[in-house]
């Protein structure tokens, strides 16, 4: 019974720009090379080698250190542009540096999800009323 067990595939790029958020937050990743030399530490890292395309790679594009590294920077720019929008980091794509702002920090501390802060600083206002807040809190990710 136990020799024919499936592999636990690893959700993490569900949850990668909170993640980052908080390793940013951290002061462990503060670069696109520095996140590379993160993700290659995780349990994400082991199954997409083994099966990569369970996460949407191809065998080919990982198929060398040079081509797994310039798939892992794709997802990472990908998630460093979405914290940026939301205001949590500022990346700059010229230098790939990344660095947390009060926002992002506010998020990590208090397990706030990236999708909760951009919902809030779009609805965000200065004169919002208890209706507005209510519904603006109950769109948060937290309460699907």
């Amino acid at each position: 019974m136990l020799v024919f067990q499936k592999p636990i595939e690893s959700k993490f790029l569900g949850g990668l720009e909170d993640a980052m958020n908080a390793e940013i937050c951290l002061g462990t990743v503060s670069s696109i090379k520095d996140a590379i030399r993160w993700l290659t530490y995780t349990y994400f890292n082991i199954r997409l080698m083994r099966n990569p395309l369970c996460y949407g790679f191809k065998h080919d594009e990982l198929a060398t250190a040079e081509l797994r590294n310039s798939a892992m920077d794709r997802i990472i720019r990908e998630a460093a542009k979405k914290l940026h929008r939301t205001r949590m980091i500022r990346f700059s794509e010229a230098s790939t540096s990344m660095s947390i702002t009060s926002l992002g920090r506010i998020a990590s501390h208090y397990y706030i999800k990236a999708e909760s802060i951009a919902v809030y600083t779009k609805a965000i206002h200065e004169a919002m009323t208890d209706e507005e807040i209510l519904d603006m809190f109950s769109n948060s990710s937290e309460f699907e």
